[in-house]
């Protein structure tokens, strides 16, 4: 008898689990494709970044430089007004 009382509860417990093992599948499956979604918009969001990060760079360049062109004409108008002073 407790034989039998053991192998009913084992074919309810492996009933159960067959019933259970198709949505533990679909869940599993939905997680990995969630990871690869997250996975793919980080390497995106990545990306966007870098770019950011880049362009950030060139304009810090091209501040540098238009300060150095400012400086430049900034000392040739001094020149030029020194000359005209003199003149005068």
């Amino acid at each position: 008898m407790v034989t039998t009382e053991v192998a009913e509860k084992l074919e309810r417990i492996t009933r159960k689990l067959d019933e259970l093992a198709p949505s533990v599948s679909a869940a599993s499956e939905q997680q990995s494709r969630s990871i690869a979604q997250i996975h793919g918009s980080a390497a995106q969001r990545n990306q966007q970044i870098q770019s950011t990060a880049a362009r950030a760079e060139e304009g810090a360049s091209r501040a540098d430089q238009f300060s150095e062109q400012a400086r430049t004409l900034g000392k040739l108008a001094n020149e030029l007004s020194e000359m005209f002073q003199r003149r005068s």
